[in-house]
């Protein structure tokens, strides 16, 4: 919507522009609008001074939802972190090239493997050899679900972005253990080192994943409850919400506030 991160290329704010414009159309001829994230929802009443905006998230498929306390543990001694983030998008790919040479710089014990799941190839001058980390870039998967499961760590690094990411609310969803910035958990109602480990930015991330990534007891804690974050997402949860708003649409125009 209209509020875009700002990667300095003039599309983006005309883009952004032309959102607004649409926003703006659609909220004076009362038009209800629908957003995935609460967050989203409170900034599209109080910027169109409109209550007609309705949040309600996505469903996580029933076979993605682990019980609060399952967390299948990888097989070997290899410590894997898996990076989730479409790196083709600008203003995901600096948040992820921020936490990687954060984390070059870092103190990395060793046996670790970094699988970067980022649809690129690679990143020039961000490779195994430039930063001297056992990177594997992996432009894709058939079975995302089977990556998530194998990783000891998921980490998301996004830098900036409003509303959910669904990245998150599936490695959550899955029982993994989860680290990711303030951005990668918006909208979602995870406790600080409880169901996840969230940072205020990338570098901060890069320095508390070098040590969770040695910490199994904190590894296992975050993994078994992770899941109890993505209640909200369930289909009967999910479903309630929709019921509500279309009671709420049958009263009824909503009005200004």
């Amino acid at each position: 919507m209209a509020r875009l991160p700002i990667p300095g290329r003039m599309g983006k704010y005309v883009a952004a522009a032309l959102f607004r414009a649409i926003e703006l159309r659609l909220a004076r001829l009362g038009v209800p609008l629908h957003v995935v994230s609460e967050d989203d929802a409170g900034y599209l009443r109080s910027a169109l001074r409109t209550a007609g905006v309705f949040a309600i998230p996505v469903i996580v498929p029933t076979d993605e939802i682990a019980a609060v306390g399952d967390h299948p543990i990888p097989r070997d001694a290899t410590r894997r972190i898996l990076v989730f983030a479409d790196l083709r998008h600008d203003h995901i790919r600096l948040g992820y090239e921020e936490f990687i040479r954060a984390l070059a710089a870092s103190d990395l014990p060793e046996g670790i493997q970094i699988d970067i799941l980022g649809r690129v190839p690679g990143i020039e001058g961000l490779g195994r050899d430039d930063l001297g980390l056992p990177i594997n870039y992996i432009e894709w998967v058939d079975d995302y679900r089977l990556a998530l499961r194998q990783a000891d760590l998921v980490v998301l690094p996004d830098r900036t972005g409003t509303g959910l990411k669904n990245r998150t609310v599936q490695a959550l969803a899955m029982g993994r253990a989860v680290a990711g910035t303030r951005a990668a958990f918006e909208g979602i109602a995870a406790q600080d080192g409880v169901h996840g480990l969230i940072c205020q930015d990338p570098v901060e991330l890069a320095s508390k994943v070098t040590k969770l990534i040695c910490d199994s007891a904190l590894l296992g804690a975050l993994a078994r409850q992770a899941s109890e974050a993505t209640q909200e997402f369930q289909a009967h949860n999910v479903a309630r919400r929709w019921i509500e708003a279309y009671t709420s649409l049958s009263h009824g125009p909503q009005s200004k506030g």
